[in-house]
């Protein structure tokens, strides 16, 4: 996908194409003379897509909500090799569920988000990669005892991992508005208008080390533990049903039910089956059509730079089995 790194913007409108490939550092430094940006990440070398198919949570929610919710359009590769524009008037279910779903419902090779004003941008210092994990709490409030425990938590492991090569401890409270969900547009990522929102806490290990891996994610993983049972003790109503977590920020093995509280599992399985079934439909009636299929992807090599035949035999070959990796 890093080929698909268009960035294309409409005055008119007021919109930006961006290829799927991007950085939002690349996005950042060529709308930066324009006056203009659009509601992305929050750190550099992170790739656009991930974090807009997640949600995505930025320094610009408070006045404009997340990424999903200035994402006007999408452009999408569906199993049986079509190239559709997805939007809520064209298909509104599929819409919906990129919003939050992930990359769950096809290959989205380019994004068109709202512009949004810019001022001058001073950018942060950059430091060397290192391994780490992300994990979150939701919470409804920073509290000074929940402060305090997030404190301990850090000198604890301070004093316990400190000396490891590479560590770091992080746990960030983002100053998130109790506000900043009035503008959301919905999606799979449950996030509706409240007086209350959940806060998402971004927590955050890093260390050099693969044979360390074990014991740094095991802290992370005691870290939200303890984090979680001192907001409950705080009576923040955050347990059970009322814990939604952000994907951006949840670890790998977080189950689908605590993303998707606001709606079982199974609607949005179910969406997904709906929709796989639509295009396996399709997809089976143009089996033929391989000559069809080969033409579309050529029409995505054009976006992506040259192509020999072997590569595009060789993405056929992976969207002619996309239907069975979604399922």
């Amino acid at each position: 996908m890093s080929r698909f790194r268009q960035i294309t913007y409409h005055a008119t409108s007021q919109t930006v194409d961006l290829g799927a490939g991007l950085l939002w550092d690349d996005v950042y430094q060529a709308l930066d003379p324009l006056g203009v940006t659009v509601v992305g990440g929050q750190i550099s070398g992170v790739g656009i897509a991930g974090l807009i198919l997640g949600g995505g949570y930025s320094r610009k929610s408070n006045q404009y909500g997340l990424s999903i919710d200035n994402a006007i359009e999408y452009e999408l590769v569906s199993p049986d090799a079509r190239i559709v524009c997805v939007n809520n008037m064209s298909y509104p279910d599929i819409f919906f569920g990129l919003k939050g779903g992930l990359n769950n419902f096809g290959i989205v090779t380019r994004f068109t988000m709202r512009a949004v004003p810019q001022t001058e941008l001073l950018p942060a210092n950059a430091f060397s990669s290192l391994r780490s994990r992300l994990s979150t709490v939701s919470i409804t409030r920073f509290s000074i005892n929940l402060l305090q425990a997030i404190n301990n938590q850090l000198l604890y492991y301070n004093s316990t991992l400190g000396s490891k090569p590479g560590a770091w401890f992080q746990i960030t409270v983002e100053p998130f508005l109790p506000t900043y969900f009035d503008n959301s547009q919905g999606g799979a990522y449950p996030h509706v208008p409240s007086s209350t929102p959940l806060l998402p806490m971004n927590i955050q290990f890093a260390w050099a080390l693969p044979s360390d891996d074990n014991v740094f994610i095991d802290g992370i993983k005691s870290v939200t533990k303890a984090i979680r049972q001192a907001a409950l003790a705080d009576c923040q109503d955050v347990g059970g049903s009322k814990e939604i977590l952000y994907p951006n920020y949840a670890l790998e093995d977080t189950p689908l039910e605590q993303i998707t509280r606001s709606r079982k599992p199974n609607d949005i399985l179910s969406m997904q089956e709906t929709e796989t079934t639509s295009m396996e439909t399709t997809y089976m009636e143009t089996q033929q059509l391989h000559s069809s299929q080969k033409e579309a992807m050529k029409k995505i090599a054009e976006f992506s730079g040259e192509a020999n035949e072997l590569d595009i035999d060789e993405w056929l070959f992976d969207l002619n089995n996309l239907f069975s990796l979604m399922k």
